[in-house]
């Protein structure tokens, strides 16, 4: 999927979300700081990067350093992103962000009115 980013002639081929094997998820939670590691920013930001370099296919940002580089090649290259394309970029990135972390189902009116729901664990 190409997407128009905000800076005139630049743009984006994003991968199509639905060509993320099990393999890809596995690749990018790796490189995931640890929790204990007391990084949370950091976590949220090598997971945006990461969801970058696992979709950008190609792309042609005039004003970057090297404009015509894949971020897989030169990661750095993503931090020299003008904002309005970030931001557009990272919009774009919704679908794959959404199949690779999916938002738990909200319990039903059923389960909420439900006093043993959720039920206490076994060995409690």
């Amino acid at each position: 999927m190409r997407v128009d980013l905000p800076t005139d002639g630049a743009w984006v081929e994003l991968r199509d979300p639905e060509t993320i094997i099990a393999g890809d998820q596995e690749d990018l939670m790796r490189q995931m700081p640890k929790p204990d590691e007391g990084r949370p920013f950091d976590f949220a930001y090598d997971l945006t990067t990461g969801l970058k370099l696992l979709m950008i296919k190609d792309w042609y940002v005039p004003y970057l350093s090297d404009p015509h580089a894949l971020p897989v090649a030169n990661p750095k290259l993503l931090r020299e992103l003008r904002l309005p394309d970030n931001h557009k970029l990272e919009e774009a990135l919704a679908p794959a962000r959404a199949l690779l972390f999916p938002t738990p189902a909200e319990p039903s009116d059923k389960q909420l009115e439900d006093p043993g729901s959720p039920t206490t664990p076994a060995n409690a």
